[in-house]
């Protein structure tokens, strides 16, 4: 008996490190918006607020969302990807598309608001 103990304890400390870092995808929440995209400017040098892009986002009438438009900043931690799971690249982003976006940080109540995206469902 006093041999398994610590093949348990061994055993818990693996599947504990074997979980995953799961701090890059989509929220198991609702979106703070989903829209499409109607405005799309990447950033061409760098800039104080390491953005690489910021994204105009107008919600779709149909959906509840928290905001009607959003000024979403995309950055080098933001979680891009498709419909299917799929992960995205930036440059594979384009006007029109309809987006679901989970915000993050402090949240300028401008009009739109802006903040940070944390993550970006695209369907295509």
């Amino acid at each position: 008996m006093k041999r398994i103990t610590p093949l348990l304890y061994l055993l818990a400390f693996v599947l504990a490190s074997c979980s995953g870092d799961t701090s890059n995808r989509i929220p198991d929440t609702v979106p703070d918006i989903e829209g499409n995209i109607t405005t799309l400017k990447k950033a061409t040098t760098k800039n104080k607020d390491n953005s690489l892009a910021v994204l105009l986002v107008e919600a779709q009438e149909e959906t509840s969302n928290t905001y009607q438009k959003a000024s979403i900043k995309v950055d080098s931690k933001t979680h891009l990807e498709d419909q299917n799971g799929g992960i995205l690249k930036l440059e594979q982003l384009r006007e029109g598309y309809k987006i679901e976006a989970w915000l993050e940080g402090p949240i300028m109540e401008s009009d739109p608001v802006q903040a940070y995206a944390t993550a970006i469902r695209v369907s295509m």
